[in-house]
């Protein structure tokens, strides 16, 4: 007796998103009971399947059944897994390490700035950076301390801040001029100017050299004249 052959199945995983497909090989739980029944129905009936061979072989389906499910749901739990770590890096900076289509080692650090799922496989994506195709998250080679960062620009902050303060003041710098040899000057501060977070000083006069903070030794009272040795920038 010819038996129904067993259809390709696909089935979306309600977890993960990701469709997978039955191949036709596949015996399911369904297919294996509809291969019984045939084989009951079309037995020799002077010699027919014995019980114990029959539970045998529902014992057997039902344990292959059994890993097949635990296997299924062991793969869902590192998916899950999986995306629960790479969104969980959104907005934390991260170094990655790649091999690139020439095989070439490539290395680059930013911030994660979103996570795109594909077929259950998140993608990050780095701040500034121009891959459309994002980064797996076991290229993750590092994850910084969000709160060094934030004390990195609070200092930043701190020093921008201090910078501008001292414009129209007289101060006294012992510094750099542009050929690397080492000047000692002093002057009113006539404007400070922001370079990628850092604040150059530039002096009255003084249209070539600039200063950072740090190069300041003597902060002048304006009403008295007196310095005073400012100690904080060389800490």
């Amino acid at each position: 007796m010819a038996v129904d052959a067993l259809n390709s199945a696909a089935k979306t995983n309600q977890v993960t998103g990701e469709t997978t497909s039955k191949k036709n090989s596949d015996l399911s739980t369904e297919s294996f009971f509809k291969l019984l029944a045939a084989q009951l129905q079309n037995q020799d009936m002077s010699s027919p399947m014995d019980n114990s061979e029959m539970m045998t072989q529902m014992t057997q389906i039902a344990m292959m059944q059994a890993m097949q499910n635990f296997s299924t749901a062991m793969d869902d739990s590192a998916k899950v897994n999986t995306i629960n770590y790479g969104t969980s890096m959104i907005g934390k900076k991260v170094s990655i390490s790649y091999m690139d289509k020439d095989g070439s080692l490539v290395k680059k650090e930013g911030n994660v700035d979103r996570v795109d799922i594909y077929n259950g496989t998140p993608r990050l994506f780095l701040s500034g950076d121009t891959s459309t195709d994002g980064y797996a998250v076991s290229s993750i080679m590092s994850v910084y301390n969000n709160e060094s960062t934030a004390m990195d620009d609070f200092s930043k902050i701190n020093t921008i801040n201090y910078g501008t303060s001292m414009v129209g003041k007289k101060i006294k710098v012992t510094g750099k001029d542009s050929d690397g040899n080492t000047v000692n000057k002093e002057g009113i501060v006539a404007k400070i100017e922001i370079h990628e977070g850092v604040p150059k000083i530039y002096l009255e006069g003084d249209t070539t050299n600039s200063f950072n903070v740090s190069d300041i030794v003597t902060v002048y009272d304006t009403d008295t004249d007196k310095g005073t040795t400012d100690d904080n920038t060389k800490k």
